[in-house]
């Protein structure tokens, strides 16, 4: 009589193990499977009977099986209850080939003088999940938290600076004026990091409601926000006379227009030439600003949103924090953010959402 059958005629014990979510294997000493519960057919594809006698490998990735076999039998020789392979991530395979990340513990029972390898597996693809996403935003804390201190860093230390120099009482009423116009633009930007922080921690916490944005509107604000620079470079600023109506969280969206150009103003040419449009894409709707600036290398648009200090900060001073918020906040509201762009040919900036 095979541990199936001994298995099925304990109803109890069989209703107990079907009840588990984690699915239970007994394997004999040449690897064949002798019991699987119930759960086994819905992490591998496979039915129990399907399973019976079956190799254990056809649940392994075909490039452990050896690693597999040589585990197996040190396992048989020196037998006792442990999680299989610690500190490594162990996967299964389902029957039409995909692949999964499980958890795997191990014990042996003895049945008419014979031992048995009890495998206990659990499926961690949520857990792996969260534990990616968390990797992952931890690696932006950290690259975003650079980016705020150097920012911060470079305006403290220009307040200061021009502080000394107006104490001194050295310098002329017309050279103090400036000094203090450097301090309020120093004042400016530190205000601006600071909103920048504020909406990065919002943004890991917060569901919004998506709805259609009258983008225009959205626009003009970013743009009053950005006069004093733009009055100061003497940027030629063009709009479309309406844009393509997409999903998106108004708020949040301005942000986006007004990093996009800050960028677009900063790095433009002399004088930026600033155009601002969108395409409609059938199901989709893209954004997007060009500028005459000096664009960007194959290089530099890998990593421009990701890691912006490492593109923009060798070329001219000042904040490039604004792009990573950019692809945060698009990302967060189910789009896309891009570049095109050559170098001596200005870039197009872009940003793709969703419509009705």
């Amino acid at each position: 009589m095979n541990l199936q059958r001994i298995f099925e005629r304990e109803s109890f014990l069989q209703n107990f193990l079907d009840s588990l979510n984690e699915c239970i294997l007994v394997i004999n000493t040449e690897g064949q499977i002798e019991y699987s519960n119930e759960i086994a057919e819905t992490y591998f594809q496979y039915t129990k009977n399907e399973l019976l006698k079956k190799d254990v490998h056809i649940l392994i990735p075909d490039r452990f099986h050896e690693n597999h076999k040589l585990w197996a039998i040190n396992y048989i020789k020196n037998p006792r209850s442990r999680p299989m392979g610690q500190g490594q991530t162990l996967f299964g395979k389902k029957r039409d080939g995909a692949e999964f990340p499980v958890e795997i513990s191990l014990s042996t029972i003895t049945f008419e003088n014979k031992p048995y390898i009890v495998t206990y597996i659990t499926d961690i693809t949520k857990r792996k999940k969260l534990e990616d996403d968390l990797i992952e935003r931890n690696k932006d804390l950290d690259s975003f938290a650079h980016m705020v201190a150097h920012d911060l860093n470079t305006s403290i230390t220009n307040l200061i600076g021009f502080s000394h120099l107006i104490l001194e009482d050295e310098y002329s009423r017309d050279e103090i004026l400036h000094f203090v116009r450097q301090i309020k633009r120093n004042g400016i930007k530190m205000a601006s990091v600071v909103k920048e922080l504020l909406m990065f921690a919002d943004l890991n916490k917060s569901e919004v409601i998506l709805r259609e944005t009258d983008m225009l509107e959205v626009v003009k604000s970013a743009i009053d926000r950005n006069t004093e620079a733009i009055e100061e470079k003497k940027a030629q600023i063009i709009l479309p006379e309406e844009f393509f109506t997409a999903l998106s969280y108004a708020p949040w969206i301005e942000e986006v227009w007004y990093n996009l150009l800050s960028n677009a103003v900063k790095y433009g040419g002399e004088p930026p030439l600033i155009e601002f449009g969108s395409t409609d894409l059938g199901n989709k709707i893209k954004f997007w600003i060009k500028d005459n600036g000096i664009g960007l290398s194959d290089e530099q648009k890998q990593i421009v949103f990701s890691e912006p200090d490492k593109v923009f900060h060798p070329l001219k001073k000042g904040s490039s924090l604004g792009l990573y918020i950019v692809q945060r906040i698009i990302y967060k509201l189910n789009g896309s953010v891009g570049v095109n762009s050559k170098l001596n040919e200005g870039s197009e900036f872009y940003f793709i959402l969703g419509k009705n």
